[in-house]
């Protein structure tokens, strides 16, 4: 049996088969590596892009994100000035008959008592200003910059420049701060001390390429509760004025050299103009003695700012008297940096030609272009120096406040129409010249 086993065994060894594996192509399996590895990265990237591109959107969409206010001063009333009022003989009798009337009819006696003033009369007065300055300087900042730097030892340390600044907007998302950005320079850090002393850090939206002032904004979601509730927003008043010469001014800030500085004093003049291009400053100076790099506010009595301090403009011998940037003209620029605009600019200097100067010397009403920056808008499109601007576009240009105004509802690249007046030998000429707004640098 087991021989017919063995030849059984012997008559199925022909159909046995040996199996060999198949030889590996290297060069196909690195081929189909490399494509795998191809797709992989480009589904990578579009699903990086895919997501990068509509996170924002779900995001706005499931989470919408607050946009800030657009950050706005009302216009003030213009100013009645003297040489604007002109009235005719018959007008001026009536007033004259009307005023002797009232002068008859009036017989009451107004009898004055001369009263002496105590000390307790000054303290209680100084008290009143005090209290005044105190609610003030709840608007008021310490700006803190700071820049690390290291030694030649390889220590590192750290720059410090400090400057008040002063509260000027909140847009809903943001806490707006009005500085002089000269004081602080380019600091790779800057921080905000409040008035209750939270320290927060801050960053820089826009600088004045004419002042050097900058607005800085405070996320409102990072500041406590507490010192939204102990800090105030300035109120800012008025500097256009005639009648400021002589008023009552607290200087606030760091006029004296350090922080949290208090000054009463008096406005000695603000008749002073500060021509920078497109725009002209009143300087408001004071009898107040402060240091040469004073910063700060000017309030009057009802706790308004009339001025932001800078001493920079001061004559020679005057460095240590106290002055400031009229308010009235540093609105428009607030709104400007505040709402993050390039601002436009047109690249002159002037003059207001005033009711008095136009019949004095029978000149149009309007800007006395004295001159222009090289290269800028102005020179370009041919406005020459002693052309009298008296419009753009449907707005009409009769002081250099009006023009500064009407170039700031303008944006860079705006294609305006000035229209001026020039002088030829029998008179002045009207023209009309297309200006693209440059940027104020």
């Amino acid at each position: 049996m087991f021989q017919e086993n063995e030849k059984e065994s012997e008559s199925f060894q022909f159909m046995q088969e040996k199996i060999k594996e198949r030889p590996i192509n290297k060069k196909k399996l690195l081929r189909r590596m490399i494509i795998t590895a191809a797709v992989a990265l480009v589904f990578g990237l579009v699903a990086c892009f895919t997501f990068f591109w509509m996170e924002p959107i779900i995001s706005n969409w499931l989470y919408p994100e607050k946009q800030p206010e657009v950050v706005s001063f009302p216009e003030e009333k213009e100013e009645t000035l003297p040489e604007d009022i002109i009235q005719t003989d018959e007008e001026a009798k009536r007033a004259e008959q009307n005023a002797q009337a009232e002068q008859s009819t009036d017989s009451t006696i107004t009898i004055y008592e001369k009263v002496g003033l105590t000390l307790d009369d000054y303290t209680n007065l100084y008290g009143e200003l005090s209290d005044i300055a105190l609610e003030a300087q709840r608007s008021m900042v310490n700006v803190t910059g700071v820049t690390s730097d290291v030694n030649w030892i390889n220590d590192i340390y750290e720059n410090k420049a400090q400057t008040s600044g002063v509260i000027v907007a909140d847009n809903g998302v943001e806490l707006l701060i009005l500085a002089n950005e000269k004081m602080i320079g380019k600091q790779q850090k800057l921080l905000i001390t409040f008035h209750d002393g939270t320290v927060i850090e801050a960053e820089k939206k826009q600088v004045d390429a004419n002042t050097g002032f900058c607005i800085l904004s405070v996320n409102l979601d990072l500041i406590p509760e507490e010192t939204m509730t102990d800090l105030t927003i300035a109120t800012l008043g008025s500097s256009s004025v005639s009648t400021l010469t002589a008023e009552p001014v607290i200087a606030i800030g760091s006029h004296a050299g350090t922080g949290g500085s208090i000054s009463y004093g008096m406005i000695t003049s603000n008749s002073m103009l500060l021509k920078m291009e497109d725009v002209n400053y009143k300087l408001l100076t004071t009898d107040i003695y402060g240091s040469t790099n004073a910063t700060g506010i000017l309030i009057n009595l009802k706790g308004q700012v009339l001025g932001i301090i800078d001493n920079s403009y001061n004559e020679k011998g005057m460095e240590n008297q106290v002055s400031a940037i009229g308010i009235t003209e540093l609105k428009r620029t607030i709104e400007v940096l505040s709402n993050e605009k390039e601002r436009a600019c047109l690249g002159i200097y002037g003059t207001d030609i005033t009711v008095a100067l136009s019949e004095s010397l029978n000149m149009p009403r309007g800007v006395y272009v004295e001159s222009f920056e090289m290269g800028s808008p102005a020179m370009i499109c041919g406005i020459q120096a002693s052309d009298i601007i008296t419009g753009i576009d449907d707005s009409v240009v009769n002081y250099m406040a009006d023009l500064t105004s009407t170039l700031s509802r303008y944006e860079p690249g705006d294609v305006v129409t000035v229209m001026l007046q020039r002088a030829v030998p029998d008179g002045y000429r009207e023209m009309q010249v297309d200006v693209t707004l440059g940027t104020l640098e």
